[in-house]
Order: structure tokens, then C-alpha cells, then sequence
């Protein structure tokens, strides 16, 4: 299947995701299951194949989401780099902020596109 799409099958960490970026500079983060996804599905839903857009959806629900949190994880805790801690105070002065920890403003995105898609909760 990956030769449909432009796949290096070495460095997928999950399948069944859209990519939030395309040939970074590091190739590896092309790969990663982050919630900025959820922000073009809730804004231009055309963009994407209904059914690998739900399967992709459900990933993310599965995997990012937490019970009982309010808050996104922001990076798949499968993912290598995932630090789930963020504390602004320590000698990193919080350089996981993107890798890992939970935020609000994601969740409005993924419910939009949700929605978008017809899935209920």
C-alpha cells in the first residue's frame, strides 16, 4: 500500500494517520501522530478520503485522547520523543512542550472534524 502514497515504510511509527508535515528536514517527524491533523480535517474536510479520515479520527482518539483529561496528548506516546512532563522550571525551560504533555485548543478541532466526518462520540 505504501507505494499509493509517498510512504518510507522504515520510518512509520503508526499507521493509519495523515501526516501534519511533508518532507521536514528531518524526515522522521513526517511520521509522527500529532494532533495538528485534526485542525485542516475541522477546516477543509474535502482535503481528505472519508474513510482513512475516520480510521485516522479513531486513531487519534485511541491514542491521544486521555479519559478524563480535558487536554490533547500533543505526540504519540509510542513516539520516541514523547515526554508526557511539562515543567517550564527545569534546565530544559519546558523544550517538550510539543512533545507530549496535553492542551485544550486541540480537542475543538477534533470534535469539529468529528463532526465533519459523521462520527459520534
Amino acid at each position: 500500500m505504501d507505494h499509493k502514497f509517498v510512504v518510507d515504510s522504515k520510518l512509520v511509527n503508526r499507521r493509519g494517520i495523515y501526516k501534519d508535515t511533508f518532507r521536514s528536514s528531518q524526515a522522521f517527524t513526517d511520521y509522527q501522530l500529532r494532533p495538528n491533523l485534526c485542525v485542516a480535517m475541522a477546516v477543509a474536510p474535502e482535503l481528505f478520503n472519508k474513510e482513512h479520515a475516520v480510521e485516522c479520527l479513531k486513531t487519534v482518539e485511541r491514542v491521544l485522547m486521555t479519559k478524563g483529561a480535558m487536554g490533547i496528548k500533543t505526540l504519540d506516546p509510542s513516539d520516541k520523543n514523547y515526554n508526557g512532563d511539562y515543567i517550564n522550571s527545569d534546565e530544559s525551560h519546558g523544550f517538550n512542550y510539543h512533545q507530549g504533555p496535553e492542551w485544550l485548543w486541540p480537542v475543538g478541532y477534533f470534535l469539529h472534524a468529528k463532526l465533519n466526518f459523521g462520527i459520534a462520540s
